[in-house]
């Protein structure tokens, strides 16, 4: 059996690829349209096409269960990501280039799924450090992507290179991973799991719930707020965007400090400290309105906060519910995924008709939301521990 640290080494460095590849994405769109013999507007059809197949391998995912073991689905999801991002390289026709996309999002949401499930596999008992050092590095992606991107293209470096560079990195490590003898956690007859079924339990309904305000929330206020501070304090948008790379960085950070503080508490105890913590920065949010420095802190903080609540609330349903570890996770991760389709829109409906004060107010029900639905969550798992 392969040790779960190179195990788990080796799942970080295609998570740093995620990262850099979903964030390099954005800058590679206008060469992707000129290669498309399209306009920018029309490219953009391909996050509904990632997405779109990110949410297919998630919810098919929740069927199979644990049949299939992660590493064979992890194989399978490097293989097709790593050939679509080539064919998006390659591909001169818009029709193609969709299709390749969705072959994207359906690769990077089984790596996303089972990479997750394999590392929860690998340290039973150890999740929430495990997952928050594993989405720690697609942080780092995510946040180093377009700078690599930058200084690429300052070097005469095309941003689709990007792509080709991120699908062989997929295909390199694949070998890789099927040399190693992975842990793989099987499936529980029924009648001997502890929990029971796990789409019957409120705790993981509550926590897949807590993840759709939470992914909508991150994904609303990191995308808008840029504009908001923009439109509050006169702050130019540039200087917005750096202050969306703060939060993303803030986020990083966070993730970083609950793979600490997970070595000693348990994952409902790593998610008090997350959920107040981005409480804080979200009761700050609204009362900074219109106040440069005050905002800043406010949205730093919330980043911070942020930062553990997705890997943290899948090691808690994988920890929870061990009989059935690949449907709590896909169950987790797809109503994430419903949450960042639906609330960030939502919230940029409310910015334009409303006003950015009430957009900024919305981040702060939401948080309350998360606060209410945690308490929830502590309160069944002490019932069901007494």
């Amino acid at each position: 059996m392969t040790k779960p640290f190179y195990v788990l080494s080796l799942c970080c460095v295609v998570f740093l690829g995620l990262g850099i590849v979903t964030a390099a994405l954005g800058p590679a769109l206008p060469e992707l349209a000129i290669q498309n013999a399209t306009d920018l507007g029309t490219i953009g059809v391909l996050f509904t096409a990632l997405f779109l197949g990110a949410m297919t391998a998630q919810v098919a995912a929740g069927f199979i269960g644990n049949r299939i073991p992660p590493k064979t689905m992890f194989l399978a999801g490097l293989g097709v990501m790593g050939v679509a991002l080539i064919g998006l390289y390659f591909s001169r026709n818009l029709l193609l280039t969709v299709v390749c996309g969705v072959m994207v999002g359906l690769g990077h949401g089984t790596v996303d799924l089972d990479g997750t499930v394999m590392i929860a596999d690998a340290y039973e008992g150890r999740q929430v450090s495990a997952l928050n050092a594993l989405h720690l590095f697609f942080g780092i992606g995510a946040v180093g992507g377009p700078y690599i991107v930058s200084l690429a293209m300052q070097n005469g470096i095309p941003a689709v290179w990007s792509l080709i560079a991120g699908g062989m990195l997929m295909l390199v490590c694949a070998p890789v991973m099927l040399v190693m003898k992975v842990r793989h956690q099987t499936a529980v007859p029924q009648e001997t799991r502890k929990n029971g079924s796990v789409l019957k339990s409120a705790l993981m309904w509550l926590l897949a719930f807590y993840l759709l305000f939470y992914v909508g929330i991150e994904t609303g206020l990191g995308g808008w707020v840029a504009a908001y501070l923009n439109q509050t304090t006169g702050m130019a948008l540039a200087n917005g965007a750096m202050a969306a790379s703060g939060f993303w960085l803030a986020l990083t950070i966070g993730r970083l400090t609950a793979a600490l503080l997970g070595r000693r508490f348990s994952p409902l105890k790593v998610l008090l400290f997350s959920v107040m913590t981005s409480l804080a920065g979200a009761i700050l949010l609204p009362l900074s309105t219109g106040q440069q420095t005050l905002s800043l802190v406010a949205v730093l903080l919330t980043g911070l906060g942020f930062g553990p609540m997705f890997p943290t609330t899948v090691a808690a349903a994988t920890e929870f519910f061990p009989e059935e570890r690949a449907r709590a996770a896909s169950i987790c991760i797809a109503m994430g995924s419903v949450g960042g389709m639906i609330l960030p829109w939502l919230q940029g409906i409310i910015l334009q008709n409303m006003g950015p004060y009430s957009a900024i107010l919305f981040v702060t029900i939401g948080v309350v939301m998360m606060v209410v639905l945690h308490s929830g969550q502590r309160v069944l798992y002490s019932q069901a521990h007494t």
